[in-house]
């Protein structure tokens, strides 16, 4: 379970850590058959809520059904964190830096 560095309910910001860089592969080898199991139906149980949120925002037409998450979006994305987490959230000026990608 990613671990809640901070967050704000009126901002609605949260910074977590991500989930790791273990595949789930990689952890069956360390865990019983019954953990496995447990694992693997977590695992089929979020695919299929993302599947069915899919649906869901095709059906009303959201703005997600209609993005792709390519490197244009990453980059939308991680600008947005920076400016809203740092600028309106932390009150803290950060300085550019030439790998933190250009606003789009």
């Amino acid at each position: 379970m990613p671990k809640v560095y901070d967050a704000s309910g009126e901002t609605g910001i949260i910074v977590q850590e991500d989930l790791g860089n273990r595949q789930l592969a990689q952890v069956f080898e360390e865990v019983s058959e019954d953990d496995r199991e447990t694992l693997l139906e977590q695992a089929i149980e979020i695919i299929a809520r993302i599947q069915a949120a899919t649906t869901s925002a095709i059906e009303r037409d959201s703005i997600v059904s209609r993005l792709a998450f390519d490197e244009a979006k990453l980059m939308w994305e991680l600008n947005f964190f920076f400016d809203h987490y740092f600028g309106s959230y932390r009150k803290e000026t950060l300085t550019p830096r030439a790998d933190r990608g250009t606003k789009s």
